[in-house]
């Protein structure tokens, strides 16, 4: 091994289990490095892929499949952001690693919470495996691949409780993401768990949510909230539309629903913590960025100003754009604008972005390399793009071009 300090320290104390019991190194690195249906945690720990992995970070390699990492600025990366979270663990990752990359024990200290994939969206750049109501609806109506159980659970083939439970107290943070974390008991009986373990200052929370859904069962999500360290939670609410497009790109939202919960959020926070002198509870929206909306990144944004979630107290800058990534052959991906309209959204963007606040050229850098993509559009793409959204509508009973009438030079261009 040549170098004491690994590239990355995810590897050696984090892991991400997807609804199905496939476990990938992260959220952005798909690479399979096992199945809790026919592996144990421990042999997945130690097995050929995860040595690979290991080794390579430990003589300054980014796998190739860690690709956003590689693309992104540094600052922006999840490597960066484990590589901080994690400080203190990667002056032990070399005395623990075998020269085959192997780790001496199983001490894990952060994971991506995807338990199952119960939702109540079926937004248009998701998928079965992150959406049980968008697998039904596959299912039913025979639109592509499914799984037979209705939801996806991972606790029917692997004892996830035990797994937080053995490492409680390693553990810093836990990530949550969908399918939709806010209508899991899993998740709830957890927080518990720690809660009367005494680990709310110990353990950060991150959450991905809809936030359709602020109680349920004999659950209240703000009752757990009040009882955690504010300094240890972030709470990001996937925005990708406002008001009646929201309810398009999202199906299943009720934007009034929302916008409502943003505010009870807001509120709560501002009345119950305005006393801590160092707290800092993270707020923000995560807007995912593909051919619906990238024309209206700026209504967007100036819409989560209004209602009070972007705001100066986070220097405006409490949101993120991620790209689509690539679904169904990459039929939601912003090159599907023919090169004209892309130079047009490229100018909307880089106008509102010279009258903001502050300098958020970084947040748009990503969406403005593809933009400026010199590949002419490709027609096959956006007749299948065409196809999928047609059924969709037919079976939701709604109109792309009613809803966002933009999308007709898409049309006009394969007409």
């Amino acid at each position: 091994m040549a170098n004491r300090i690994p590239k990355c320290i995810a590897p050696w104390v984090y892991l991400d289990i997807l609804p199905d019991g496939v476990v990938v190194p992260c959220c952005s690195n798909s690479t399979e490095l096992g199945d809790l249906k026919k592996q144990s945690l421990e042999d997945i720990w130690n097995g050929d892929p995860m040595k690979k992995i290991r080794l390579e970070m430990l003589n300054d390699i980014l796998p190739e499949s860690c690709a956003l990492c590689i693309q992104q600025d540094e600052t922006t990366t999840l490597k960066y952001f484990y590589n901080q979270k994690f400080s203190s663990s990667i002056p032990e990752v070399y005395d623990m690693t075998n020269p085959d990359g192997s780790v001496k024990e199983v001490k894990i200290k952060g994971f991506d919470f995807r338990i199952s994939n119960k939702c109540n969206f079926k937004c248009r750049t998701c998928w079965s495996k992150l959406s049980s109501s968008i697998n039904f609806e596959t299912r039913t109506n025979n639109l592509g691949e499914y799984y037979e159980e209705p939801i996806l659970n991972i606790g029917n083939y692997f004892d996830f409780k035990k797994m937080y439970q053995d490492n409680i107290d390693n553990l810093e943070l836990i990530e949550f993401s969908g399918g939709e974390v806010l209508l899991m008991d899993e998740h709830y009986e957890m927080l518990q768990y720690f809660i009367d373990n005494k680990k709310q200052s110990q353990i950060e929370l991150r959450y991905n949510t809809n936030f359709s859904t602020l109680e349920y069962k004999n659950y209240k999500v703000f009752d757990m909230w009040r009882k955690w360290d504010i300094r240890k939670l972030e709470v990001n609410v996937s925005i990708d539309e406002i008001g009646v497009r929201s309810e398009y790109v999202r199906y299943g939202t009720v934007w009034n629903n929302i916008s409502s919960n943003i505010k009870k959020l807001l509120n709560e926070f501002k009345t119950s913590y305005h006393y801590l002198e160092n707290g800092r509870f993270i707020f923000s929206a995560n807007i995912v960025v593909s051919i619906f909306n990238v024309y209206r990144i700026p209504e967007i944004i100036t819409n989560l100003n209004q209602i009070g979630l972007i705001t100066d107290a986070n220097e405006f800058s409490n949101f993120t754009l991620s790209l689509e990534g690539g679904m169904d052959g990459g039929i939601y991906d912003l090159e599907l604008y023919p090169i004209s309209e892309r130079k047009k959204i490229k100018e909307k963007l880089l106008q509102f972005s010279s009258t903001y606040p502050v300098d958020i050229s970084q947040k748009l850098e990503q969406v403005i390399e593809k933009l400026d993509n010199p590949e002419e559009t490709n027609k096959d793409k956006i007749n299948k793009f065409l196809e999928k959204t047609n059924k969709l509508d037919t079976i939701r009973n709604q109109n792309l071009l009613k809803v966002i009438p933009e999308l007709q030079c898409l049309v006009d261009y394969v007409s």
